[in-house]
């Protein structure tokens, strides 16, 4: 039950994820949904968005396509950032100092490409 700050507004009584009711406060009276249009709108395009508008028993296999179009983007952004960065860059982290640790100036040439130049 969902009681918004405005005591002219109905409560909200959700049962699991697209059933709501409206109740007048006062009466107990169950009111009609006016967003009804607007809120189904929203769940299709969250459906079509989420699992590609697949049924219940489809479902898996769409949030297999889900998972497997987020690491292709992973892998996108990993490759993209390896070939956008200069040479230096990995010539700097591999350097090892003394005694296995890595050099400070490190976290100095790292900085200066995650810094935006000032103008």
């Amino acid at each position: 039950m969902n009681l918004g700050p405005d005591p002219l507004q109905p409560a909200v009584i959700s049962a699991g994820r697209s059933g709501q009711r409206f109740v007048d406060r006062y009466t107990g009276e169950i009111s009609q949904d006016t967003a009804g249009g607007t809120r189904e709108l929203f769940d299709t395009i969250t459906a079509r968005h989420r699992w590609f508008d697949a049924d219940d028993e489809n479902r898996a296999t769409a949030r297999g396509i889900t998972g497997a179009s987020n690491l292709a983007f992973l892998f996108l952004l990993v490759t993209g950032a390896y070939l956008w960065l200069p040479p230096d860059f990995y010539r700097a982290a591999l350097h090892v100092g003394s005694f296995g640790v890595l050099r400070p100036g490190l976290l100095r040439f790292a900085l200066l490409y995650a810094v935006p130049e000032r103008s």
